[in-house]
């Protein structure tokens, strides 16, 4: 599922941004990207080298990583914005939701 989101859905953007252009001013976009596009270290920072040790956050390496090539190619004016946390799937609960409450009570 990660794979279609994040990588086709990003792709697509960028297509109808590429067909849409005409001459005209350069679209601006900001993709949301994850500290799943970092290694599991104790600390990270901009120079820490993009190396996503799960399925999704190889995807979100792949985002950021398309993102600014789109953008020195001239398609877009691109940034992407490392939020610390996951968004899990809409539905009926499973461990990810309930690990996130659960540091929502806790934070709270």
């Amino acid at each position: 599922m990660c794979l279609g989101v994040n990588i086709d859905g990003l792709r697509r953007v960028v297509a109808l941004f590429q067909e849409d252009l005409r001459g005209a001013v350069v679209p601006k976009l900001v993709s949301a990207s994850s500290i799943a596009a970092l290694p599991a270290l104790p600390l990270a920072d901009d120079l820490t080298k993009l190396s996503g040790v799960t399925t999704y956050g190889m995807t979100k390496a792949f985002t950021e990583l398309f993102v600014n090539d789109c953008t020195r190619r001239g398609f877009i004016d691109g940034r992407s914005a490392r939020l610390p946390t996951i968004v899990p799937r809409p539905g009926a609960p499973n461990k990810v939701g309930r690990l996130l409450g659960g540091c929502t009570q806790w934070i709270g």
